[in-house]
């Protein structure tokens, strides 16, 4: 029984999971089709972070001008893909909406569709041991209500 409430709640945390980076992945690729555009200025300076798995974070201050007039400055993290063209001093091209310029995309990030699939794989993993664990208990308490039938049985 234990088993089968762990794997639900896990099932429910993987959904939870998978409508988030479904929502957000959506919200990102609707910004950067129909958002405003701004170029940023050359980022003089960035910090890289080695993460344990083998890979670098980058976060860098950014600086520019919303299409209002309004000057935006905001240090954030940026993706690998745009590491070269930081090196290069070449332009940078970020999406925003207008009523929340701090919260931009930048134009040359790909959707994550890799962590997505990882995520529904995952669910479908758990999915089939829930099933599994449920055929079990189900298996389980049919044996155990054999018994106390045939114990019964036995008395009369």
């Amino acid at each position: 029984m234990q088993k089968v409430l762990v794997l639900g709640a896990i099932l429910v945390a993987l959904f939870l999971g998978l409508i988030y980076i479904y929502n957000l992945e959506s919200d990102i690729i609707g910004i950067q089709h129909t958002g405003e555009r701004a170029i940023v200025e050359p980022i003089a300076d960035y910090e890289e972070t080695d993460m344990s798995i083998g890979e670098s974070i980058y976060v860098g201050t950014f600086h520019f001008k919303t299409s209002d007039g309004r000057d935006i400055t905001k240090e954030r993290s940026f993706p690998n893909e745009l590491l070269d063209d930081i090196k290069a001093n070449r332009p940078i091209v970020i999406c925003y909406r207008p009523n929340d310029p701090e919260n931009f995309f930048f134009e040359k990030s790909t959707p994550s569709i890799f962590l997505f699939l990882f995520v529904v794989l995952l669910f479908h993993i758990i999915a089939i041991a829930f099933k599994n664990a449920l055929r079990e208990l189900k298996a389980q308490r049919h044996d155990n209500d054999v018994r106390i039938i045939a114990t019964h049985l036995e008395r009369e």
